[in-house]
C-alpha cells in the first residue's frame, strides 16, 4: 500500500490545493470512500493513518499528497475538500489533480464544516497566513470590502495576521508586519472562482 512520509502537511503555496469545494471534512484514523452515499455501494478507495504518522491508501495509482488538503499527524487528523453533502454523508475530493470524488459516511469522531465555519473556528484563535507565492496585489488592505476602492495600505512580510470578521470573499484582519507596525483593513481571502489567498493557521 503506498504511503506518505511522516510529517505535518500544511499547504503553503497557491497551487498546493487544486479543489476547495464547499468546506472540509476532518477525519480521524481512516476513511472509506464509496461511489454513492450508501454503504452497500462500491468502495472506491480507503485511507488510513496511525501513530507512526503515515497515511496509506488502497489505490496504488493515487499520490497521497494530491488527496488531502491538510494532514496533522500529531492530532491524527486528515482534512479533505468537500464538494457536496447529504444527510450523514459528505462527498469528498480524494484526488485533487484528477478531481476524483466519492462519498464518506460521517463518523462520530469526524467533522464536516463549511469554510466560513472553519475560519471562525480556527482562525479566531490562531490567525491566518498568506501563501508564500501570493502576488503583491493580494497584500492590499482597504477600508471597505470593495476591490474597486483604492487600497489604504499594504503589508510585505507579515509576522502574524489576526482574523476578525468575514463579509463574502473579504476578511477584516489585523496585520503585524515585518517592521512591527500594525495595520488593520479588509483583504480578499478568496477569489471569485473560489481560490484561497489566505488559509487558516491550524496551529501556531
Amino acid at each position: 500500500m503506498p504511503f506518505a512520509n511522516a510529517y505535518d502537511y500544511i499547504p503553503k503555496y497557491n497551487n498546493s490545493i487544486n479543489y476547495y469545494g464547499i468546506g472540509a471534512y476532518f477525519a480521524q484514523n481512516s476513511v472509506v470512500i464509496y461511489q454513492e452515499p450508501n454503504e452497500k455501494s462500491q468502495v472506491l478507495v480507503s485511507f488510513a493513518w496511525d501513530n507512526d504518522k503515515i497515511v496509506k491508501t488502497s489505490d496504488s495509482e493515487i499520490n497521497i499528497i494530491n488527496s488531502f488538503i491538510t494532514f496533522l499527524p500529531n492530532e491524527k487528523v486528515t482534512i479533505f475538500a468537500v464538494d457536496d453533502e447529504t444527510e450523514g454523508w459528505v462527498q469528498i475530493v480524494y484526488d485533487q489533480k484528477r478531481a476524483l470524488k466519492g462519498w464518506v459516511k460521517i463518523s462520530e469522531t469526524a467533522k464536516f464544516y463549511y469554510w466560513r465555519k472553519i475560519l471562525y473556528k480556527y482562525a479566531i484563535k490562531n490567525g491566518v497566513y498568506m501563501w508564500n507565492d501570493a502576488p503583491k496585489e493580494s497584500k492590499a488592505l482597504r477600508t471597505t470590502p470593495d476591490k474597486e476602492k483604492k487600497p489604504d495600505t499594504t503589508f510585505f512580510y507579515p509576522k502574524h495576521i489576526a482574523f476578525e470578521f468575514i463579509k463574502g470573499n473579504w476578511m477584516l484582519v489585523k496585520v503585524l508586519d515585518y517592521d512591527n507596525s500594525v495595520k488593520v483593513g479588509w483583504i480578499q481571502w478568496r477569489t471569485e472562482d473560489g481560490k484561497f489567498l489566505l488559509y487558516p493557521a491550524f496551529r501556531e
